[in-house]
């Protein structure tokens, strides 16, 4: 059993923690812990822990229940008094002995040993000692054991600095000054530690400020000791320096720059090194290998570690043991290179960085034999691929991490990769690193300060975060603001450092540097290379070997795809949902499209295309598998659609993918890009008409009743009818039908809508109950509208079967617009708890749109139960996002229905300017609203009728101003609102 003083007072026994009991309990063993060996009087126990006035009564109730809970020898009594049984032993009494420990190791020359036993005794604080315990009982304790604490600190440094890791303690070594900086024994190890790690300077100036220090605060000069240990200093006296390891000689040459950004990837390498005895540092060329091999070398030569390094750029693999022979320095006149390198190594500790190991994998054979027969050897290498030796670690180095778009200007300026491009910037302008670049811009320094991080935060994106890259791009930009730097930075294959003369040729530009990759693959690799580079934002390695290696099995494809992972010419990142897709780098993919341009693209952009086309070929409307694909591959869909827009017309493959991208920009907030997109489709078709163009027509026409654009819808959609008539095709004759119902609803001619909805809805019974579903849940909206009593009926049977579906994106349209209907045919109570289940789904999370349609129905069903503060959240919730920028007819819903609210709050003004503004929108566009939504807010204009001022400015407004002013009013106004508004 142990009692833990050495923070808050606990009993542990067999790693199980007693309890104690209370505070008086507690108090009385943390006093008779401090008394250990003594018997103490019962009297005065009373008189410490309880105080004069208790009686003799309360010690013996505490030790009886102490006794029960810790066992009966947990305290002993003698005629004099109570003491701790010796069966208690005292976790400050093994904190005394591990340090004692220590020391005497340390003065045996054994700092290793030292410094494990005097770490174990520092492991065992758990905070201040006796930290629940009165300073009137443990006050003198606690100072005693916190002065043994630091003295312990100091020993273990001490050793520390023995074991010749000087280097390491000096930043410890300045925090416990600044909490104690007149303890001289701290001043003489951080003067040592400085001198040591070759900062002699260093090592004077602190030795000046402990002067100055003693002579401001006590009048006191330094001690003997320390004065003696400046004279050494000064006199560069032999017994200071740091032993020198035995055996090789350290050759690892020194970075002359700064390494930014890298300390989380170097902790990384040091914990492989901890565990792995070979570990192959990887990526593409420019990343930054031989640069954390560097610092590798320089942090176990800081450590006192034998540490050597050999360059193989330039060496073929029958060059590779000699280059390690002259880096060990092994003479050149073996018969068997590997029985000289073991030899030499043999069992001394070393660390071997091998550099540039991609093009004489053949030698790894060598390195695995080495480490077989020399078991303290452990080599880093650096390599763009790894070395596929047993045992081998590989850590994937990734380029710095640059700011995400739209960072602010301080997120930028502390991204890694801008650290990095700054830092070489202020090599030649040393205003870049205090300025960020601003320095000259002129007009407000914070504009300034902005528009220059995004220019840096632009080109490091461009650039990948490749450290070469940057270091290349600096070297031309010093007379260049970061604007300037960004608008020549057209081809970053284009980068080369003019002015260095200790580059390597391949790194004196991007393009080198990539080449010196490339030049290593096979001509078959070399070509699948060229074909990835049609690929844009990844692809699954089913499209990937597709369109990369159209004439070869698909194993044998994969094989090759793989081998250029390995080769760091592509990477595998994997998405939310555990899948695997291939990407290149930007400035590889740049490099790799020239070589396609060499060969010809045509034949790879076809097959690219045509892949995706045929995975959407046969999509008849939104489902969750479809956004979901196209969320993944949104780049390639919308990169092979461009591809399809020839100038003699669209290729066949271009109409597919205009339909998939279509329904996903129908889900999303891309109004406005859906339609520029599709214009351009439906123009380069020449008036060709056909199912495939009447398809598009439908989807635009969706887009244009989305933006408020009515006329032009409904022409778009009559110039499709003849098309999907003469097709016959069910699905697509529903989807055109559904837009002309919706055109006629939002024009109030409710009768046709309903007209509309019921050709719609016997198309659709024919694709099966999804379908269905869909179609139903519109007609009883304008059923509603119109008055029919079948609207309910209709409602009720769409969610019946909406609510059988497992697809998100096929259940939610249907239910929302059925509790449309239902709110509007007096049913509001049915139709929001519909809609507040369906709110809570978190699937609702994956879409862009539908969220925020629930948001607005939310608020007008909280109109009909007049629930006033709960409608202004829903409404709230649609017009901050971004959504109320892209969607005019939504957009006056909600900005009516706040108006309701807000009216029905009594707050007039406000409603006033926004009804307004809401109203004059409303006719711009040409929107009508159903009869019950009209009848709320023809009440509410009546409401506001005495706030005149108030409505003649909100006719003015734009509709930005108004959504502004509705977020304003929202905030406000409203309580919060939890849960069910915000879905």
């Amino acid at each position: 059993m142990e009692l833990q003083v050495l923070g808050p007072l606990r009993i542990v026994d067999g790693g199980r923690a007693l309890p104690v009991g209370g505070p008086r309990p507690r108090d009385l063993l943390a006093f008779l812990s401090i008394r250990r060996g003594e018997f103490v009087p019962a009297s005065r126990l009373v008189d410490v822990v309880w105080g004069a006035s208790a009686g003799p009564g309360v010690l013996h109730t505490a030790v009886s229940r102490l006794r029960k809970t810790l066992g009966p020898g947990c305290l002993v009594r003698s005629e004099t008094g109570y003491s701790l049984g010796p069966d208690v032993h005292l976790d400050c009494e093994r904190f005394a002995r591990l340090t004692a420990e220590g020391a005497a190791a340390r003065t045996a020359g054994r700092p290793d040993v030292a410094a494990e036993r005097i770490s174990a005794a520092l492991d065992l604080w758990r905070g201040e000692a006796y930290l629940d315990v009165p300073d009137e009982i443990a006050g003198a304790e606690r100072l005693r054991l916190d002065e043994a604490r630091t003295s312990a600190l100091e020993e273990r440094i001490a050793a520390d600095i023995d074991r010749l890791r000087h280097a390491e303690v000096v930043g410890e070594l300045r925090t416990l000054l600044a909490e104690h900086p007149l303890r001289e024994r701290l001043h003489a190890l951080l003067i040592t530690a400085l001198y040591r790690s070759g900062r002699q300077a260093d090592a004077l100036n602190a030795y000046r400020e402990l002067r100055l220090l003693l002579g401001e605060e006590l009048g006191l000069d330094p001690s003997p000791e320390l004065v003696d240990l400046q004279q050494r200093v000064l006199a560069q006296d032999e017994s200071l320096a740091a032993p020198a390891p035995t055996g090789f000689r350290t050759r690892v040459p020194h970075a002359l720059t700064a390494t930014r950004g890298r300390e989380a990837d170097l902790a990384a390498v040091a914990e492989l090194m901890a565990t792995y005895r070979l570990v192959t540092v990887t990526g593409p060329g420019g990343v930054g290998k031989t640069r954390m091999l560097l610092e590798v070398g320089a942090a176990a030569e800081a450590r006192g570690e034998q540490v050597v390094y050999v360059d193989l750029s330039g060496a073929t693999v029958e060059d590779v043991p000699d280059a390690i022979a002259r880096a060990l320095e092994v003479p050149q006149i073996y018969d068997d290179p590997e029985e000289a390198l073991a030899e030499r190594i043999g069992r001394a500790p070393l660390r071997l960085l091998v550099d540039n190991v991609e093009h004489v994998l053949g030698s790894a054979g060598l390195l695995a034999a080495l480490l077989r027969r020399c078991h303290r050897l452990l080599v880093v290498a650096g390599s763009r691929q790894r070395l596929r030796v047993m045992g081998e670690a590989e850590y994937a180095l990734a380029p710095l991490e640059v700011p995400a778009p739209g960072s602010a200007a301080h997120e930028v300026l502390r991204s890694p990769a801008v650290v990095l491009l700054l830092d070489r910037l202020a090599d030649s302008d040393p205003t870049f690193r205090t300025t960020g670049g601003t320095a000259g811009t002129g007009g407000a320094p914070g504009r300034a300060r902005e528009a220059a991080a995004a220019a840096l935060a632009e080109v490091c994106r461009r650039l990948d975060g490749l450290p070469l890259a940057l270091e290349l791009v600096a070297a031309q930009g010093r007379m260049l603001s970061p604007a300037q730097l960004l608008a020549r930075l057209e081809d970053p294959l284009e980068l080369r450092d003019p002015t260095s003369v200790d580059r390597p040729d391949r790194h004196r530009s991007l393009a080198e540097t990539i080449a010196w990759s490339v030049s290593l693959l096979a001509p078959g690799d070399r070509a699948v290379l060229a074909r990835a580079s049609v690929f844009a934002g990844g692809a699954d390695l089913e499209a990937a070997a597709a369109v990369c290696a159209p004439g070869l099995a698909r194993e044998a494809a994969e094989a090759v795809l793989l081998r250029l992972v390995d080769r760091s010419l592509l990477r595998i990142e994997r998405t939310a949902d555990g899948e695997a897709r291939l990407r290149m780098f930007e400035t590889i993919r740049a490099y790799a499209r020239g070589l396609l341009d060499a060969s010809g693209r045509g034949d790879a952009e076809h097959c690219h295309r045509q892949h995706y086309a045929a995975r959407w070929s046969a999509q008849e409307w939104v489902d969750d598998e479809l956004l979901t694909s196209v969320r993944k591959d949104y780049d390639n869909a919308l990169a092979g659609l461009r591809s399809a827009l020839t100038a003699a017309g669209p290729a066949p493959e271009a109409y597919p993918l205009a339909v998939a991208l279509g329904l996903y920009w129908l889900w999303s907030e891309a109004v406005h890009t859906g339609l520029a997109v599709l214009e351009e489709v439906l123009h380069r078709s020449h008036d060709a008409e056909g199912l495939e163009v009447a398809k598009v027509r439908v989807i635009q026409a969706a887009l244009l009743r989305l933006r408020g654009r009515a006329d032009a819808a409904r022409a778009t959609t009559d110039q499709a009818l003849p098309a999907l008539r003469a097709s016959g095709d069910p699905a697509w004759l529903t989807n055109a039908y559904a837009v002309l119902m919706c055109l006629d609803h939002d024009a109030g001619r409710f009768a046709a809508a309903v007209r509309w909805g019921r050709l719609a809805a016997d198309e659709a019974a024919q694709c099966g109950d999804e379908r269905f579903a869909d179609a139903l849940a519109n007609l009883s909206v304008a059923a509603a509208a119109a008055g029919l009593p079948e609207a309910v009926d209709w409602a009720e049977h769409a969610i019946a079967l909406a609510q059988r579906s497992a697809s998100t994106s096929v259940r939610l349209p249907p239910l929302c617009n059925a509790c449309i209907a239902l709110v509007e045919s007096g049913r509001a109570a049915r139709g929001r708890e519909v809609l507040e289940r369906e709110a809570r789904n978190d699937e609702l999370r994956r879409f862009a749109v539908v969220p925020q349609v629930f948001a607005i129905n939310l608020g007008w069903a909280a109109v009909a139960e007049q629930d006033w503060e709960e409608a202004l959240g829903c409404f709230d919730t649609f017009l901050s996002g971004p959504e109320a920028d892209e969607q005019a007819l939504w957009t006056v819903e909600a900005l009516c229905g706040e108006a309701c609210a807000l009216a029905g709050l009594s707050r007039m003004e406000p409603a006033a300017l926004l009804l307004a503004g809401a109203v004059r929108l409303a006719g711009d566009i040409g929107a009508r609203h159903t009869p019950w939504r009209a009848a709320r807010i023809d009440e509410a204009v009546r409401r506001c009728a005495g706030a005149g001022e108030a409505w003649a400015r909100g006719e003015r407004l734009a509709v930005a101003e108004l959504v502004t002013l509705a977020r304003s009013f929202a905030d406000h106004v409203r309580m919060p609102v939890q849960g069910r508004a915000r879905g």
